[in-house]
């Protein structure tokens, strides 16, 4: 785990960040004397308690208590660990972070970690150019007429097509041998005894990201009668199952975290997350795909307690128009009640 240097953020990171502009890329903060206010994004709540304060670069709220810098505010928004959060926040502020020697990880190891997330982005743009082509039209049809997703959810969710042959990765991405090996390492080739092929045939295509937008996995759906129907991509060194949500990205981007609801992650579970998010989005903002555990970690670091969302789902089950609560399936014993995914956007 690399050391970042105190000195660096407490002279230059925090001292050169606003942290009124900052929030307000999230949430919408509106003028109160010498500080900004709004309601609280952590917590329901219908009149402002939270409070941001230029002059002390600190947020407050006086609702649920929670509190800190622009760094505290990245780790919890975000769902971030310390070290990612300074990382983005030192990005935003256009510095570069300063770490204690002999902590970072060497050259050769960032450039190693750089070569996966390049191979898997350019997989997802294959996949993508597939699916817009000839070849790639079964699948198109596929995601229009069966799933009935619109051309811009297509192509905000970078959707895609794995054709039949077994040697597409190898021919279309593979100019070293290190590619070629990369790409074993990322579950994105596998060795048999018909020779190094790809993984994924004959199959649609949903890139899976990570809380930094980057491609890390994948999940395909045959087109035949392959087996299995569904299947996704190993855990690898870039992709732990246990340490990710499917759409948080998306959900921390579009400034939507009100609702979470549990989704098997095991075999149609990706899709039914595009499912949900077919319908009006006013009333389903974020599915979250994840083993029950892990989904449940995930959770409390986004809402203090489970505890918290079950309150603030039952002070208020019924308002369709604008839950902002955890919904999830009962296996969680978390609510007392089940509450369907039907019932929610019906």
């Amino acid at each position: 785990m690399p050391l970042i240097k105190k000195s660096f953020i407490s002279e230059r990171l925090i001292p050169n960040v606003a942290i009124e502009r900052l929030i307000s890329q999230y949430v919408d903060l509106k003028k109160s004397g010498s500080n900004y206010s709004c309601c609280c994004p952590f917590h329901a709540e219908k009149s402002p308690s939270f409070v941001v304060s230029p002059s002390r670069q600190m947020f407050n709220c006086f609702g649920c208590h929670v509190h800190g810098n622009a760094i505290d505010f990245l780790m919890k928004y975000k769902n971030l660990g310390f070290v990612d959060a300074v990382e983005e926040l030192a990005q935003y502020a256009g510095l570069q972070v300063e770490y204690e020697e002999g902590t970072t990880k060497s050259q050769a190891e960032l450039d190693k970690y750089k070569h996966y997330y390049d191979l898997m982005d350019r997989c997802a743009a294959l996949y993508t150019k597939v699916l817009n082509s000839p070849e790639g039209k079964v699948g198109l049809d596929y995601f229009k007429d069966k799933r009935e997703l619109s051309e811009k959810t297509i192509v905000e969710a970078r959707l895609g097509f794995a054709p039949k042959d077994p040697k597409f990765l190898i021919n279309n991405l593979c100019k070293t041998s290190q590619d070629r090996q990369a790409l074993i390492d990322l579950g994105m080739l596998i060795k048999g005894d018909y020779g190094i092929r790809s993984m994924y045939r004959n199959r649609v295509m949903i890139p899976i990201f990570d809380k930094k937008g980057r491609v890390i996995s994948f999940g395909g759906r045959t087109m035949g009668d392959d087996k299995p129907k569904y299947m996704n991509t190993k855990e690898t060194i870039i992709y732990k199952k246990r340490n990710e949500l499917f759409g948080l990205y998306e959900a921390l981007k579009a400034n939507k975290v009100d609702i979470v609801y549990y989704l098997d992650s095991e075999g149609g579970g990706l899709w039914d997350y595009f499912d949900a998010h077919n319908v009006d989005r006013t009333k389903i903002e974020y599915i979250a795909v994840a083993d029950v555990e892990e989904c449940k970690k995930a959770l409390i670091n986004i809402y203090d307690t489970l505890d918290q969302a079950k309150k603030d789902y039952e002070d208020d089950p019924d308002n369709n128009d604008n839950i902002r609560a955890i919904v999830v399936l009962d296996s969680f014993g978390a609510l007392s009640t089940k509450k369907s995914l039907t019932d929610i956007v019906d």
